[in-house]
């Protein structure tokens, strides 16, 4: 035979279990979600979607109503409007518009920027090979009586791989 406590342990647990199996069965459970998406009925209805998202303000029609293409069914609030009835998104889209445009002019700005300074840059190459030309014409013109020919050659070799590495 089993100890009391033993027995009386099983006892409750199978109370609890059965007391929890009884409500389950007996009580109704509802839970509410909000979720995106879309009801679609089962037939005879079209599917109807707001471009965003928003509370329904107005109803138009009435179910069993009929209705033409094009027909405005109901006003959906999207809280979007600022004041004065000014359309929040569309000032956005204006604001938008404006920013794109002074970019567009920005990009085209740099750009003729950066081809006047290549073309700068290109010109101060040219002519700082043109001062070397001439600087090493005028050392070979003097002909430095002290050295070697062979060390003129080295000299100007050495000096023409600084300004021109590469």
């Amino acid at each position: 035979m089993q100890p009391l406590s033993t027995r009386l342990l099983s006892w409750s647990a199978a109370a609890a279990f059965t007391i929890i199996v009884s409500f389950a069965c007996v009580t109704q459970y509802a839970r509410k979600e909000t979720v995106p998406g879309y009801l679609t009925p089962t037939a005879g209805a079209a599917k109807i979607f707001a471009t965003t998202p928003g509370v329904v303000t107005e109803v138009y029609v009435r179910e069993g109503d009929p209705v033409q293409g094009g027909q405005p069914l109901l006003t959906i609030g999207t809280g979007q409007i600022a004041a004065g009835d000014q359309d929040v998104d569309a000032a956005m889209l204006t604001a938008l518009a404006l920013q794109r445009g002074l970019l567009r002019q920005q990009i085209a700005a740099e750009e003729q920027r950066t081809d006047a300074e290549r073309g700068r840059l290109s010109t101060l190459i040219r002519s700082q090979a043109s001062e070397v030309a001439q600087i090493e014409a005028q050392i070979a013109a003097q002909g430095d009586a002290r050295l070697p020919p062979k060390f003129h050659h080295e000299r100007r070799r050495q000096h023409a791989s600084r300004v021109f590495p590469g």
